[in-house]
């Protein structure tokens, strides 16, 4: 049973992260690359948020004055300094897509943090790999029987391998990383690229 549940878990972190970056990508075909920066910019404070509902991983005071000052200032931004602004909103496909996708990275980094203390990293990243190349498979069968397949051409292969091992297996690692380290709260600033 044991076995059971920390291959579910290692599952579940292969969703939040396959997800989340597919949702980010995704997003950007709905809205544009600035919304979808600009709701990123949320994702340490929805990290911080979520770290402490989910782990009781309490803000310092200086931690706090970051949340807070990073929440006005991305409030500042969306509205322009124009309190009109806010009021006058309304979200697209995409900005939800991302904010999915800022929820989803977050889940990860919280259950990363709880569910895998101590572990390897390069053990963890390949299982919670497995659980990622899960998600990508049902994701890419979805999109080429309803829309269309994906033509495997060189550029597209290269692009691929690239992905795969820079970005998805050294940055993922290296986030994991500074996750054990320094605790969720330090690095959710940087908790993107994951």
């Amino acid at each position: 049973m044991a076995s059971r549940a920390r291959a579910s878990r290692f599952f579940l972190l292969g969703t939040f992260l396959a997800g989340g970056s597919t949702l980010r990508v995704s997003s950007v075909q709905f809205t544009t690359a600035t919304n979808a920066g600009l709701v990123g910019a949320a994702q340490p404070i929805v990290t911080a948020v979520m770290a402490w509902l989910l782990i009781d991983e309490r803000l310092t005071r200086c931690q706090m004055a970051g949340v807070v000052a990073a929440a006005l200032g991305l409030l500042a931004m969306i509205a322009r300094m124009d309190p009109t602004v806010i009021r006058q909103l309304s979200f697209n496909s995409g900005d939800l897509l991302v904010s999915l996708a800022v929820v989803f990275y977050a889940l990860y980094a919280v259950n990363l943090h709880k569910w895998v203390g101590g572990m390897p990293p390069l053990v963890m990243m390949y299982l919670t790999g497995l659980g990622a190349m899960t998600v990508v498979l049902l994701f890419y069968l979805f999109e080429t029987l309803t829309m269309r397949p994906c033509v495997l051409q060189p550029q597209v292969l290269a692009a691929t391998v690239y992905m795969a091992l820079v970005l998805s297996v050294t940055a993922t690692s290296m986030c994991n990383l500074r996750v054990g380290a320094v605790g969720v709260n330090r690095a959710s600033g940087f908790i993107n690229p994951c």
